[in-house]
């Protein structure tokens, strides 16, 4: 059923309306200022309207969903803490407490925290309970999901975005937030690159090393 549904969403993605593009990009260059004098601002209103259909682009309803999960891996000691924080900064979330939360105010957006796979469940009311698995396993000792797990939990944030949209939102953003997720950013990150784990981890090349975490941290 979700294999189905991810293969729909795929079918259904259709390039950027490159005319309403062209209109905004006429519209920028017809104020009286240097051209591309705004610079990305001009870009990404540009890229809205693409994605919009149209030129009048529209932002007055904007929402950041935060998908929380807890990572197996720090069962290996990678971590200053454990998943017990997860649920804590989750719940955070859900109260309005979190700094993501004062940030998206300033911004004029509203958050919706999303339980697709914390450990420790959240009984806090204002979290999405969506959750795949219940956080996920060890990648040192085998896959941290089935391809069904994975699928599922795509297929959760692609109906999420569309529930959003029926609701009135216009412009999206997703995060995410889980213990541990250093590492398996890491991993992902030396797969997609070709390169040895060794060159992620380290502060001079693609994602520092925690501080908290003790000298022997990064070769676990």
């Amino acid at each position: 059923m979700t294999t189905s549904v991810l293969s729909i969403a795929i079918s259904g993605i259709t390039p950027a309306d490159q005319g309403a593009m062209a209109e905004a990009a006429r519209r920028w260059d017809s104020i009286a200022k240097p051209i591309g004098g705004l610079g990305l601002l001009e870009e990404a209103v540009i890229r809205a309207a693409g994605v919009q259909g149209t030129a009048d682009v529209s932002l007055d309803r904007k929402a950041l969903a935060v998908f929380c999960a807890d990572n197996g891996v720090t069962e290996e000691g990678v971590t200053q803490t454990g998943p017990e924080v997860t649920a804590s900064v989750a719940a955070s979330m859900a109260w309005g407490e979190a700094c993501v939360c004062r940030m998206a105010w300033t911004a004029g957006a509203q958050v919706f925290p999303v339980d697709i796979g914390i450990a420790h469940p959240v009984e806090e009311g204002g979290l999405l309970r969506r959750h795949v698995t219940r956080g996920t396993r060890s990648i040192a000792k085998g896959p941290a999901m089935t391809r069904d797990e994975a699928v599922a939990a795509v297929v959760t944030g692609i109906t999420l975005a569309e529930e959003l949209k029926g609701r009135g939102y216009r412009l999206l953003a997703a995060g995410e937030m889980g213990i541990g997720n250093t590492t398996t950013a890491a991993a992902v990150t030396a797969v997609l690159l070709g390169l040895p784990m060794s060159l992620t981890l380290t502060p001079a090349d693609t994602i520092p090393c925690m501080r908290a975490v003790d000298r022997d941290g990064p070769e676990r």
